[in-house]
């Protein structure tokens, strides 16, 4: 009896584990990536993503390090978390293949004027952010591709400036607070390397 029993559970979970094959995640990539802007800017990624084998969806972790500096400016920014990604269509076979993406996370964007006294208050964001986007990704190798895209949003911050004023011969100071909206932009491009094994022929 305890035989039967041993065997009828082999085989139950030899039939599931033979469907879930199809089910679980078979690809796992990750990616670096460096992106200099027109303005002078540095942006360094890094990402881990994992899909099934048809790629519909793509589900990835990302996080990006940006800087920038110069005589007037400088820019330190860095944002993380979780991404997914949907085909929209593929082009020469899925060789070339679009997708749109959202990205959803924590950033800190931080710009800081290096001459005096404007470098007393930086213009700081920090917080959870919603970013919707697109990205072209092909793939070079069995193991080795590229994704260049972004995600683009808005944010709301406060700033604030100091107005200097002599009063009594001495240099003074009040601050001055302004509000406003700005655009996020994250632009990505990446080099992607596959880091599970390669597929058999049949499982394509």
């Amino acid at each position: 009896m305890v035989k039967r029993v041993i065997s009828i559970c082999l085989f139950i979970v030899l039939v599931y584990s033979t469907q879930a094959r199809e089910t679980v995640f078979k690809e796992q990539r990750i990616g670096f990536g460096y992106y200099p802007s027109f303005k002078g800017s540095q942006n360094f990624w890094l990402n881990y993503s994992f899909n099934k084998r048809d790629q519909k969806l793509i589900y990835s972790i990302r996080g990006m390090y940006n800087f920038r500096s110069e005589s007037t400016q400088e820019v330190t920014n860095y944002a993380i978390g979780p991404c997914v990604s949907a085909r929209m269509f593929a082009l020469f076979k899925n060789k070339l293949d679009f997708r749109a993406t959202l990205f959803g996370g924590y950033v800190n964007f931080t710009y800081k004027k290096v001459n005096y006294p404007g470098n007393l208050y930086d213009t700081q964001y920090n917080g959870a952010v919603l970013m919707p986007g697109i990205n072209i990704q092909t793939e070079l190798t069995d193991r080795i591709g590229l994704r260049y895209g972004g995600n683009a949003g808005i944010y709301y911050a406060k700033t604030e400036e100091p107005v200097f004023y002599k009063k009594n011969g001495n240099l003074s100071y009040d601050v001055f607070f302004n509000k406003g909206i700005y655009w996020l932009v994250l632009v990505d491009f990446s080099i992607t390397i596959k880091i599970t094994k390669n597929y058999l022929p049949h499982q394509r």
